[in-house]
């Protein structure tokens, strides 16, 4: 018996902005299970040669989710990207939500396409604009 997930909302702001700004995340779920202690992972995966790279932006506490509708929130007050390559930015990534049980072992992950656009404004102090696409 496996635990089935089906998403219902997914909402991220701010979104078309400097790629290093604040992050939230708000989704809503079903599960057919109730889980106890289950927690989301949130991070970035960039696509390089022959290679992901994944940069951890944060997780949400452990909480209990109960079967049937569900949500979780995620806040973080920037983006830490400033080690990472401009080519490796200019690449398409994803934005990965994972849910993971009480024992770290993964459930399901939600991936959403994480675009990251040259900003060709003088007025941003960043090289690019990020744009988030839901699934």
């Amino acid at each position: 018996f496996m635990t089935e997930l089906e998403i219902r909302k997914i909402r991220i702001e701010p979104n078309r902005c400097e790629i290093q700004a604040a992050l939230r995340l708000d989704v809503s779920f079903i599960i057919n299970e109730s889980m106890r202690q289950a927690q989301w992972l949130i991070s970035i995966v960039f696509d390089i040669v022959h290679e992901k790279l994944v940069r951890e932006i944060g997780s949400t506490k452990p909480c209990d989710f109960a079967s049937g509708e569900n949500s979780f929130s995620f806040a973080v007050d920037a983006l830490d990207l400033k080690d990472i390559d401009a080519a490796v930015l200019a690449n398409c990534g994803l934005l990965v939500a994972t849910l993971v049980t009480n024992e770290q072992k993964e459930v399901t992950r939600i991936n959403m396409l994480f675009q990251s656009v040259p900003c060709d404004t003088h007025e941003s102090s960043s090289k690019f604009i990020r744009i988030i696409h839901s699934p």
